[in-house]
């Protein structure tokens, strides 16, 4: 007697291709940039940037996937007051939230956002 073995594929990710989010900082000028996209088939690459505030300026930035923290980094801005933090992390099964921010050490201004992948 034969055995039937049925293999169901992983749903596909509305995302395949990656998820990106904009907006504006809060006390402050300035807007961000949240990208997510697939590195691996099993990791993925986070980049949070932060474009057009003073440069010069010290920032501590942080990522988390699922509420879990990932990253936690402080930069200064470049000459154009652009910067920016990636991290390359485990992408397991299913969807998850994405989280970064970033809050001016010097001004107190933030900047904030989500995405879902």
């Amino acid at each position: 007697m034969a055995s039937l073995v049925l293999l169901a594929a992983a749903p596909a990710r509305a995302s395949d291709d990656g998820a990106k989010r904009h907006g504006s900082c809060s006390g402050g000028p300035g807007h961000w940039k949240l990208v997510v996209r697939p590195a691996t088939k099993a990791t993925m690459r986070i980049r949070f940037d932060i474009e057009d505030v003073d440069p010069g300026e010290r920032w501590q930035l942080f990522l988390s996937v699922d509420g879990r923290r990932i990253l936690t980094d402080t930069k200064r801005t470049d000459a154009e007051g652009d910067v920016y933090v990636k991290k390359v992390t485990a992408d397991g099964r299913g969807s998850h939230r994405i989280k970064a921010s970033g809050v001016n050490i010097d001004s107190g201004g933030s900047c904030e956002g989500s995405v879902t992948y």
